[in-house]
């Protein structure tokens, strides 16, 4: 039996493959790659519309959350924290927000500008529709988690 010469790149096991099937088998790995980067960046836009609008606490566990508890977001990144207790109650407090992903279905917002020890950080998307809003701070804007978790359920 004869040996194959290795340094031939076109012959594998006595088979010869076209240059032109190697083209066509990187350019279906590079339209796969781009559709996984388009789907990304659409969930996240799809998550940033259904966040846009007022957020009204919802009760969960602890019944000392001020009824008038509001988070509102606007199209443009800001934000807008009315009586969180972490604000004050009767207080509001502006800052900004940016959705991102850091995989092909979780969201995340990054809430920025709120002052020193507050409601700046990461926020784990939990759920985003029509009606409800879990958000769940995983960790402050340096990347650190010790003492970051903090829940906010709404209702729209």
């Amino acid at each position: 039996m004869q040996k194959l010469h290795t340094n031939i790149p076109f012959l594998t096991n006595k088979i010869y493959i076209c240059p032109m099937q190697k083209i066509t088998s990187m350019k279906k790995h590079v339209l796969l790659a781009l559709l996984v980067i388009l789907t990304c960046a659409s969930c996240a836009k799809r998550t940033e519309s259904k966040l846009v609008g007022a957020w009204t606490i919802q009760q969960i566990g602890d019944n000392g959350w001020p009824e008038d508890l509001t988070w509102t977001f606007y199209s443009g990144g800001d934000l807008e924290v009315f009586s969180d207790p972490i604000v004050g109650v009767g207080n509001t407090q502006r800052g900004n927000y940016e959705v991102f992903t850091r995989s092909l279905v979780t969201p995340y917002i990054r809430i920025k500008g709120m002052g020193d020890l507050s409601l700046n950080g990461n926020w784990r998307v939990e759920k985003c529709n029509n009606k409800h809003l879990i958000l769940n701070r995983v960790e402050w804007l340096n990347g650190d988690t010790k003492g970051a978790f903090l829940r906010r359920e709404f209702t729209k």
